[in-house]
Formats: C-alpha cells, sequence, structure tokens
C-alpha cells in the first residue's frame, strides 16, 4: 500500500513539474515576440537604408559636410550593432536595446581649411572677382577726381597772381578834390578753402599821375610814385581746376608822392638857395573786389578783378626844402580830409597751386 502511494506522488509531481515548464516556455516566447518586435522597430528598413546612402554619397562630394557623413555612418553602424543585438540575444530587454541605439554625442569638429572654401561662401574666383571690381571702382574715382580736379581732395586751393592795375582815384583833402590815375604791378596771394571761405592779400606799386597838384605855379602834370597794400576776406562760389569766382570784402591802405626836381631860388633871408618840393597824399580805403579766374593749363589761367572803394579818410603834406651848401630848412603844411572814390581794375596771370 505504502508503494501504490509513493507511486501516485511522484506521478502527480511529474505532472505539475510538466505543466509549469509548459507556462514557462509560453511566457518566454511571448517576451522574446515583444523584443523582437520592438528591436524590428528600432532597426531601419532596406529602403530608407539605401536612400540614406545615396544622399551620403552626394555629401560627400562637399568638403564641407565631411563631418555630417561622419555622423550618418556612425547612425548607419549603430543600426546595424542594434540588429545584431536583436538577432544574437532574443531576450534582451528593451533597455539593452536601447543603450545600444542610441550613439555616444561626441562634437564633430570640422578642419579650417575646409572651411576657407566653401564654409566661409567664397571661392578664389569670388575673391579675384572681387578685387577686380575694387581695382574698377579705384580707377574710376581717379578718374572722377581728374575730371573735377584736384581741389576736391584738398582742403585749400592757393593762388599767386601777376597782373596789371590801373586805379582811378579821386581825394578830398582840404575840400579840394585832387583826381589821380595811378598805374603799376599788383602782386596776390589768394587762399580758397572747399567749403568756399577765401582770403587775398594785394599788393602794388607803380606810378601816379595828376594835374589838380601845382608845384610853383607851373601847369604841367606832375609824375610821382603809388603804393597800396590790401586785404580782405569773402566766398569763391565756384572754385574748381577750370574757374573760379570769388566775392571778397577789402581794407586798404594807398599812397602817392610827388617831388619836384631843385631849382635855383632867391629866398628874402637865405638868399640864393635851391628850392624843391614835396606832396604826400595817403588815404585808409574801404570796399570790395570781384574776381574770376579763367584756367588756361592745369596750373596756370588768366584772372580779372575789379573793385570798388570808398575812401573813408585821407591826409596830405606839402613841404618845401630850401638847401644852400651843407643848411636845409624844410616848411611843411599837413592837411586832411575824408572822400572820395576809387576804382581799381586788374588783369594778369594767376598759378593754381
Amino acid at each position: 500500500m505504502k508503494k501504490v502511494a509513493l507511486f501516485a506522488l511522484v506521478c502527480c509531481t511529474a505532472l505539475f513539474a510538466q505543466e509549469t515548464s509548459s507556462a514557462e516556455t509560453s511566457a518566454a516566447k511571448i517576451t522574446t515576440a515583444g523584443t523582437v518586435t520592438e528591436t524590428t522597430a528600432v532597426v531601419p528598413s532596406t529602403e530608407t537604408v539605401a536612400e540614406n546612402q545615396v544622399r551620403l554619397d552626394e555629401q560627400a562630394k562637399s568638403p564641407t559636410e565631411s563631418a555630417a557623413t561622419d555622423v550618418a555612418d556612425s547612425a548607419t553602424s549603430k543600426n546595424s550593432e542594434v540588429a545584431a543585438v536583436a538577432v544574437s540575444n532574443p531576450s534582451a530587454s528593451s533597455q539593452e536595446v536601447a543603450a545600444v541605439a542610441v550613439p555616444e554625442s561626441k562634437p564633430a569638429l570640422v578642419r579650417r581649411s575646409e572651411l576657407k572654401g566653401s564654409a566661409i561662401g567664397t571661392s578664389d574666383e569670388t575673391r579675384d572677382e572681387t578685387r577686380n571690381k575694387s581695382g574698377e571702382s579705384c580707377i574710376l574715382c581717379g578718374e572722377v577726381q581728374n575730371a573735377l580736379g584736384d581741389s576736391l581732395a584738398k582742403k585749400w586751393s592757393h593762388f599767386i597772381g601777376a597782373a596789371v592795375t590801373v586805379p582811378i582815384t579821386q581825394y578830398k583833402i582840404n575840400h579840394q578834390k585832387i583826381d589821380l590815375i595811378d598805374y603799376g604791378i599788383n602782386i596776390s596771394y589768394m587762399v580758397a578753402s572747399r567749403w568756399g571761405f577765401s582770403t587775398r592779400l594785394s599788393v602794388s606799386v607803380g606810378g601816379s599821375a595828376t594835374d589838380n597838384i601845382r608845384f610853383d605855379d607851373s601847369d604841367d602834370w606832375q609824375i610821382g610814385t603809388y603804393g597800396a597794400v590790401e586785404l580782405g576776406a569773402g566766398m569763391s562760389f565756384v572754385n574748381n581746376s577750370f574757374f573760379t569766382f570769388a566775392l571778397f570784402a577789402m581794407a586798404g591802405i594807398e599812397y602817392v608822392m610827388f617831388e619836384t626836381e631843385e631849382n635855383a631860388y632867391s629866398h628874402k633871408e637865405l638868399g640864393s638857395v635851391d628850392r624843391s618840393f614835396n606832396e604826400t597824399l595817403a588815404a585808409l580805403t574801404l570796399g570790395g573786389d570781384i574776381l574770376m579766374r579763367i584756367a588756361i593749363t592745369e596750373r596756370v589761367g588768366l584772372f580779372a578783378s575789379v573793385g570798388g572803394r570808398w575812401v573813408a579818410s585821407t591826409a596830405s603834406e606839402t613841404t618845401v626844402k630850401y638847401r644852400q651848401g651843407d643848411y636845409t630848412r624844410t616848411e611843411s603844411v599837413i592837411d586832411d580830409g575824408c572822400g572820395n572814390f576809387s576804382i581799381v581794375p586788374t588783369l594778369g596771370i594767376m598759378w593754381r597751386f
């Protein structure tokens, strides 16, 4: 009886173990199927791999996309590793497969030599074309500057003039009018800024003639010397290498001097002496000038100016000298006055530098 009971217990145990093994086998199959399903979802299809390969081949032609090609190759190798893990180890969990599928992120290094031609966006041909355009622009700027004159590049233009001047003046001294015709050489220096402001210095020397001064009751014209210094400031409305037009406000001092030769004279006190006369006139003038210059060459041109003056103040000194041997007696009379006018035309050559 004991043997029968022991045999029955062994049989029951064997049947229970067989059912447990069957259940575990079914569970393992279900788990493997799920894992394979997840792995299949990670592994790319054959068409996707082919498209990626074609795109990678096209990108490999450009040196600037070498870094992207390396990343794509790394991704492909990772997918291959995922597939290998899924096939070789069906019992692997989804976490293990995901750990293999995620690549290790490393910064991609691109050499500057690869970026030199394309990443910056300029090639050798583009740089050469840019240089050529810059050279053409510089040449064009030079031509424009030559056409307009180098005065555009200078802050100041300098002019020196040499001319003939013939001022016509009328003084009023001690309520008497004295007409003078002066003539001489004029030297002027003018500076004109690029913004139009200009200054002018003028010096004139020469002779003067008048018939309003009488010495010893003679009716002859008196010939003397003339000199003037004037300074002005104004605006150059046009000033280039071809033409200049300017207006100036002028102020100056001028003088004329007449002197006679010594003649024998019988003086009441001194007796027989040599007598001579001297007349000196001076004036302060205020007015303006109009000046125009026309170029003949790049540096030389003709200029003309016309000035009008008001004689603000006049003075005169009349002197009589008596000379006897080493003895000289001088008698002088000084008068002053105001007025009247002076007209100053000038024509000559002007150098520009």
